[in-house]
């Protein structure tokens, strides 16, 4: 048995996911193998567009490996940090000049610094 994994950003869907890609995938499995797809888009997101593009995998790998999920769905693994982590982190990272922050937290949200006003806002993603 091996195991292969594919970024799902212009690698496995560059411009679509063709016919090519899918049975490509198929006959890998059908042989015996593990497929996952990896990613660094979060988990509803990744769960979306696997659904939406009729995708099978034995994993899925999303927020830049901070969870790990069988194909169907379930999670196996969830090493998100907890919300009270990203405010601290994010403040080390704007401190050495990093302009902005996505922090991987058990709810989705995307942080921006505001120079001029020296606050955090929160938007959902």
């Amino acid at each position: 048995m091996k195991i292969i994994g594919s970024d799902y950003d212009g690698t496995l869907n560059h411009n679509g996911i063709d016919e090519k890609k899918i049975k490509a995938i198929d006959a890998w499995r059908k042989a015996g193998n593990i497929f996952a797809i990896i990613s660094g888009r979060g988990v509803v997101e990744l769960l979306e567009l696997y659904n939406k593009n009729n995708l099978v995998c034995d994993y899925l790998i999303a927020d830049n490996g901070a969870v790990i999920m069988k194909g169907d769905g379930e999670v196996v693994c969830d090493t998100r940090c907890d919300g009270s982590l990203a405010k601290p982190l994010l403040e080390l990272l704007f401190s050495i000049g990093c302009p902005f922050g996505d922090v991987h937290t058990s709810f989705p949200c995307r942080v921006n610094e505001e120079k001029e006003e020296d606050c955090y806002i929160m938007e959902d993603v």
